[in-house]
């Protein structure tokens, strides 16, 4: 028979009550939700009322909105149940209406996690139309998918009987997943999804034949998910210290925090892009970021512009692309009646908008 644990001393009891960590996740849950909510919400703004065109990536970013509150009402549950407190403080009814809500969270997390991506997937494949580009885009969608899929069965069936993972009478005679490897697995694989989803552009945009200052803008612009990257580090690290004191959840409650700070985030830096439309409308200077600010000759500059008055995407059926259109060896292609250009003759091909001005944009539609 185990011997029970040393009584704790009420010294110590009384500061383990002041150490509640509930407060906190409340904060973090209603601020980056919240923001994740009104990037959205200006997405689909831009898309109906500016662009007038919603894509699928778009239906996959709300898909992935909706799941963040839904992990974000867990969260709030699991608090208004107890968690973030010391486990001593807890009833084992508390107790498992706090495990109920965090395996809702875990599953919304994977789940949202995984729509963001495959909406900034489908983003890039609307904007790089070359088929090189678009076949490494659909590999990793596929290691995108079937992650999504397995960190959510995983998620589910961490236990069998599945209620096992709530309902500590049945944990000793239940079949469990070593939760600390499954944890560390999933996490280091969704990293390095994460890499390769935010890198993925860079290549595709620095062999542009355009400015320098112009191929940063556009590398930022597109690579806003390495935050992500970060945030996703900080958070394996908060999963090792509920590894090391899996008797208590209060170790590990961080993990919560930039599990929500994550899921939002990437929501925001997946749909930054897409608000260069809105941003412009309002600011028009911000697009001056995004040319080449007067970088080609005048003469080049009206060239263009001949060609860019009536040049709008709008659809793939009537896309028109542009390779290198800040560099004069530009190269006229035939593309189904639609204008596209060749950068440094590699035959490669990513979309941009060519405005009247002979400047060049990023095609965000």
């Amino acid at each position: 028979m185990a011997t029970p644990p040393p009584p704790i001393p009420p010294e110590v009891l009384e500061q383990m009550a002041k150490e509640d960590r509930g407060p906190t996740m409340l904060a973090i849950s209603y601020l980056f939700t919240t923001l994740a909510l009104i990037s959205v919400v200006l997405r689909f703004i831009t898309r109906i009322a500016i662009v007038r065109h919603i894509g699928i990536e778009d239906v996959f970013m709300g898909v992935a909105m909706v799941l963040s509150i839904g992990m974000a009402a867990s969260q709030v549950t699991q608090v208004h149940w107890g968690a973030g407190k010391h486990i001593v403080f807890l009833e084992p009814d508390q107790m498992r209406n706090v495990l109920i809500y965090a395996f809702v969270a875990i599953l919304t997390y994977c789940a949202s996690l995984t729509f963001t991506k495959l909406s900034i997937l489908l983003q890039y494949r609307r904007i790089f139309t070359y088929k090189e580009m678009r076949m490494t885009i659909y590999i990793i969608f596929g290691i995108c998918v079937a992650l999504g899929i397995e960190s959510v069965l995983t998620g589910i069936f961490t236990c069998v009987p599945v209620d096992a993972f709530w309902n500590l009478e049945k944990q000793s005679t239940a079949i469990c997943l070593d939760r600390a490897a499954l944890y560390y697995a999933n996490a280091g694989l969704g990293i390095a999804t994460d890499v390769m989803v935010a890198v993925l552009p860079v290549k595709a945009v620095w062999s542009l034949r355009i400015p320098k200052r112009q191929k940063i803008a556009l590398v930022i612009l597109l690579t806003l998910g390495l935050l992500v990257c970060i945030v996703s580090v900080v958070r394996l690290t908060a999963l090792h210290n509920m590894s090391l004191h899996p008797e208590d959840p209060w170790y590990g409650f961080s993990s919560g925090y930039w599990s929500c700070i994550e899921v939002n985030l990437a929501i925001v830096c997946g749909s930054a892009p897409v608000l260069k439309p809105l941003i412009t409308r309002f600011i028009p200077q911000f697009a001056s970021r995004f040319t080449n600010n007067g970088a080609t000759s005048s003469q080049h500059a009206h060239e263009l512009s001949h060609k860019a008055k009536s040049l709008e995407l709008r659809s793939k059926s009537s896309a028109a692309t542009l390779d290198g259109a800040a560099s004069s060896q530009g190269k006229d292609l035939t593309a189904g009646g639609t204008k596209a250009y060749e950068a440094g003759g590699s035959g490669s091909q990513v979309d941009l908008v060519v405005n009247a001005q002979g400047r060049v944009v990023l095609n965000t539609v």
